[in-house]
């Protein structure tokens, strides 16, 4: 019985060692785990951190598009009703022009009505003409004389 009951006290021992290994290599594995988890959950909570402050800076900027397309919108108002006004003023200024290219290049009064012979420059008009002896456009001598010219 003696040897029973030490070999019942050796395998408690043993049993006791095993228990105390395993329990040791749980909590190594425990505070390893815990180790790995905790600067995973620090840098899960700085990309976190990093996705807030970015989702943040874009809704300030969409705020600002925002904010600038109202502003367009209500500029691009105001052109269409400038434009009817500005087409106007264009049209006139074209036909202004028309009369300018069509007016004498010396006294501006009379329309243009004849060439000269010599460079075939039409740019004054038959008074004037009497008058010159260099082409006002080319500053070419004058020897052949003008024609008249008819703008239908």
């Amino acid at each position: 019985m003696s040897f029973r009951c030490y070999d019942i006290k050796k395998n408690m021992i043993v049993y006791d060692n095993r228990m105390k290994y395993y329990k040791d290599k749980f909590y190594f594995k425990y505070y390893k785990i815990k180790t790995i988890y905790n600067s995973q959950s620090n840098k899960y909570y700085e990309l976190l951190k990093t996705l807030c402050s970015e989702y943040e800076s874009i809704k300030m900027k969409n705020r600002k598009l925002k904010t600038e397309i109202r502003r367009l919108k209500h500029q691009n108002k105001d052109l269409k009703e400038i434009k009817p006004l500005f087409k106007m003023k264009v049209t006139k200024f074209v036909k202004d022009r028309q009369k300018i290219d069509l007016c004498c290049k010396i006294c501006m009064d009379n329309e243009i009505n004849t060439v000269c012979l010599d460079c075939c420059h039409a740019c004054v008009c038959s008074n004037c003409a009497l008058n010159i002896i260099e082409c006002p456009i080319c500053r070419k001598a004058i020897k052949k004389g003008f024609c008249e010219l008819f703008i239908s």
